[in-house]
């Protein structure tokens, strides 16, 4: 019998197997990468990037962070700040590190004449204290110290990048964080999270014996990744192939210029830890167990947020915060304070009204 076929491959049913398998993990992968964060698309060569060695040098010779005496800053700790927006006119900027048990953070604080209180920040996943840069300005010209730190492993604190065992190391470092800025600084301390922040926060919040804490913001809190169980199995499959993957490119923010500059960032990590995404499934095992709280609180999120599963991420805070005030932002991506300005700006005067109106008011 004549054949009008191409010529065939023949495979056993083993190996077909076996390709069937590669492929669908591969596919998982992609899946779970974007469920886990940032940009990575037109990613210049860092190492070209003029502000690396002054980061380099401003790394390797950070100092305790200092609230007695007069702050004295190298060129290269200048340049850092210039270059991440870190010089705030009418404050005093105070720059090193402190320590959580094997850890070593960098941190700022920002003191303002006559301050009200201060204003805690805590910073999401490949996110460092620049990210910060406005709503830092806004809360110095509202009469509030700022006080901010990066995360182990993130910024230019110490850690793996983009890491961590637990998550509690995240959390023993925020309280650590709190009680400096309650020993050195007066006034009622206010907390304004984001992302894997949010989720510090919450963890915190749910299972401290005191809170002292006064306002409470979480932006576009993490609790589910975007395509969560999806990304669970790409990860519970991937894990066995690589120890991480390169990040994935959800747009976080319609600001552009914010993207390119985030992109090309030399302080954010470019790959996703394996074993983060672990840390973070462990960790939502821990929390829902959690009872709910009576605290008082504020959210904001992004209709147009792609890289958390927002409306699972809601639902869950309801449930464990009854009196939370949810506040829904049109058109805001994931980075909110790093929005288009019309954006920024209105979460920005949302975000400051809430922390100097008086509570109950």
């Amino acid at each position: 019998m004549n054949s009008h076929y191409g010529k065939k491959s023949f495979q056993s049913p083993k190996l077909n197997g076996l390709l069937f398998c590669l492929s669908t993990t591969l596919l998982l992968l992609l899946i779970f990468v974007q469920g886990c964060m940032s940009q990575s698309k037109n990613r210049r060569d860092l190492g070209a990037n003029p502000i690396v060695p002054h980061l380099k040098k401003v790394r390797k010779e950070l100092r305790p962070l200092q609230f007695r005496a007069a702050p004295v800053f190298s060129q290269d700790e200048l340049e850092y700040f210039r270059y991440y927006g870190l010089e705030v006119h009418h404050s005093e900027h105070l720059f090193g590190t402190f320590s959580s048990g094997d850890k070593l953070l960098a941190a700022h604080v920002f003191k303002a004449e006559m301050a009200k209180g201060t204003v805690i920040l805590v910073h999401g996943y490949f996110d460092h204290s620049g990210v910060w840069k406005h709503l830092i300005k806004e809360m110095i010209d509202r009469g509030y110290n700022v006080a901010v730190f990066d995360q182990p492993g993130h910024g230019l604190s110490s850690g793996e990048r983009a890491d961590i065992d637990d998550f509690s190391e995240y959390v023993s470092v925020f309280e650590d964080f709190l009680r400096i800025c309650e020993m050195n600084l007066s006034g009622p301390q206010h907390l304004v999270a984001h992302s894997m922040g949010s989720a510090i926060a919450l963890d915190y919040l749910l299972n401290a014996d005191q809170i002292t804490l006064d306002k409470i913001v979480l932006l576009a809190p993490l609790v589910h990744t975007s395509y969560w169980n999806l990304a669970r199995f790409g990860h519970s499959l991937g894990k066995h192939l690589s120890d991480s993957v390169p990040r994935a490119s959800p747009k976080t923010s319609s600001d552009e210029e914010f993207l390119e500059f985030s992109r090309n960032d030399p302080l954010q990590a470019k790959r996703v830890p394996t074993k983060w995404f672990s840390a973070l499934v462990e960790w939502n095992k821990r929390i829902v167990a959690n009872d709910p709280s009576t605290l008082q609180l504020m959210v904001m999120q992004g209709t147009l947020d792609a890289t958390v599963d927002w409306k699972y991420n809601i639902e869950f805070i309801e449930e464990k915060f009854p009196r939370a005030d949810i506040l829904m932002v049109e058109g805001g991506g994931h980075h909110l304070v790093n929005e288009t300005l019309p954006v920024r700006t209105e979460v920005i005067q949302i975000i400051a009204d809430y922390i100097v109106r008086a509570r109950g008011v």
